[in-house]
């Protein structure tokens, strides 16, 4: 682990089984290094960043950087200007294998984990969707306790159920304007 585990982009110390970290393209942070060079604010999932040779940068302090590259006009600086922003990630588990970047894909971009639903979760689901298709907070909650799923997974399950049946109906009533009988 030593000579060959992966070890923090700022402060060089290795991860143990239970962190969590933060990917930004080919660099793993801690949580806590997770952080803006010029301010030090520490850069949540959802911020805005840029990734640079000389650090992780809030989109406020990138603009600034930005701005002062391009008005030195120096073609030599190594900070690169025009470097897309990117957006911080939910923290991972550092037990997760780094994903190996592939011909097709860019390597900056994660994949999410599948869910898969056992009967009795989707008959739960199923149940409470027939009696309401909008749960509201307090159901949502209930479902979570009773299936043991993630209140995320619950949410999207719900959308993702809406809309399908949206789609079939639609469909049906396509079919029924062709073929009236």
């Amino acid at each position: 682990i030593r000579l060959y585990g992966i070890k923090c982009a700022k402060c060089n110390i290795g991860f143990s089984k239970n962190d969590f970290v933060m990917r930004a393209r080919s660099k793993v942070y801690h949580i806590e290094c997770f952080r803006c060079v010029a301010c030090s604010r520490q850069l949540i999932p959802g911020d805005e960043f840029a990734l640079r040779e000389d650090g992780l940068f809030c989109r406020a302090d990138h603009d600034v950087v930005e701005r002062a590259t391009m008005g030195a006009g120096d073609p030599l600086s190594p900070l690169h200007p025009a470097r897309p922003l990117q957006m911080a990630a939910e923290p991972i588990s550092a037990r997760q294998p780094a994903l190996r970047p592939h011909v097709h894909k860019q390597p900056e971009k994660t994949t999410r984990v599948r869910t898969v639903l056992n009967e009795k979760q989707l008959h739960t689901l199923r149940t409470c969707y027939n009696a309401n298709p909008r749960p509201d907070a307090l159901m949502k909650e209930q479902l979570v306790e009773m299936t043991g799923l993630s209140p995320r997974v619950i949410r999207v399950w719900f959308q993702n159920k809406r809309c399908k049946d949206k789609k079939r109906s639609i469909l049906m009533k396509h079919l029924q304007q062709q073929h009236p009988n």
